[in-house]
């Protein structure tokens, strides 16, 4: 989840909880799951089956280069963006090649930074979340040639197969939703809500995309009350923040099931990815969440999958 923001109080404060340095970015890479091949082949067949170049690509939102030499090894060019300089310099340490050029900026703001229509492929990596979606979206039509692909992923979320696990992951992890809207506001769930959906609420601008998207959805159960919806959202807020699915209206939909995504760790690879948030040690509510997480747990451990989204949509 790399760093970005727009103008709102809770985009500052949240998303420069990930303005960070190389040790952040390091243990983050062991916290979340990498780009797999299925996630990274399905990525490339879909722009190359919609006639899309390999010339430049555009990663914001990239943190410490968290996905970008991955995404980017078909590409002749890549630019890596971040509003965070801090993320900007880890980003260049790890991509010395003379293919990367670095812009500390927002999506937004890449808009005007960008030349119109000079970008094969936007990929937006667990970040649109923190933008100002129909701004985001102006500033990747500006960007993109007719033709290019805007890719969201979302990724980052697991379900452990032990449902007392699981129920106890997802309650610690709604105590730490409730501390954010504690310190930004009630807003939060309004603003992000996107993320509740794994970005499968977007609609793109009929100007600017052709509206048969695609949307692929990796250990995804049917329900879309389920999957990130059930993780991200404190049960309080369902009645105002209900479960919807969109994309299918208009889209190809597939559903895949990628093993390479299965994992199982004991409490202290749990704790990797738990300290890949911006939870509160402090926070006498998390901590208590916390130690039933790690009670079930004990020195076992516990089986699990990630799951993961991509919505797609090419460029007129």
């Amino acid at each position: 989840m790399a760093s970005r923001g727009g103008g709102t109080k809770w985009n500052r404060e949240i998303s420069t909880s990930y303005f960070k340095d190389e040790d952040f970015w390091t243990k983050y890479l062991r916290g979340r799951p990498p780009l797999v091949d299925g996630i990274l082949d399905s990525i490339l067949a879909y722009h190359t089956e919609h006639a899309g170049q390999f010339g430049t690509l555009h990663e914001p939102g990239a943190g410490g280069a968290v996905h970008s030499a991955r995404i980017s090894q078909r590409f002749e060019r890549a630019i890596v963006t971040d509003p965070s300089a801090e993320n900007i310099k880890v980003a260049r340490g790890r991509l010395p090649e003379a293919k990367y050029e670095f812009q500390v900026s927002t999506l937004e703001e890449t808009g005007t930074s960008i030349p119109a229509a000079s970008v094969d492929m936007v990929f937006a990596a667990t970040m649109l979340h923190f933008c100002d979606v129909p701004r985001a979206f102006e500033a990747v039509a500006h960007q993109l040639k007719p033709g290019g692909t805007f890719v969201a992923l979302c990724l980052g979320v697991y379900v452990l197969e032990d449902a007392a696990a699981q129920e106890a992951m997802e309650a610690f992890f709604h105590t730490v939703i409730r501390g954010m809207i504690r310190k930004v506001g009630e807003g939060l769930m309004e603003r992000s809500k996107t993320m509740f959906y794994a970005y499968d609420d977007l609609v793109f601008p009929e100007a600017s995309f052709d509206q048969r998207t695609q949307g692929i959805f990796w250990n995804w159960n049917d329900d879309p009350s389920e999957n990130w919806y059930r993780f991200s959202v404190p049960p309080e807020y369902r009645a105002r923040q209900p479960p919807l699915a969109r994309v299918g209206t208009q889209a190809q939909v597939l559903r895949k099931v990628d093993e390479s995504l299965a994992f199982e760790k004991d409490m202290a690879g749990l704790m990797e990815h738990i300290n890949t948030f911006p939870w509160d040690q402090e926070d006498e509510a998390q901590k208590q969440a916390l130690q039933r997480l790690e009670a079930l747990v004990g020195d076992g451990t516990v089986k699990g999958h990630w799951l993961a989204s991509v919505i797609m949509a090419t460029r007129k």
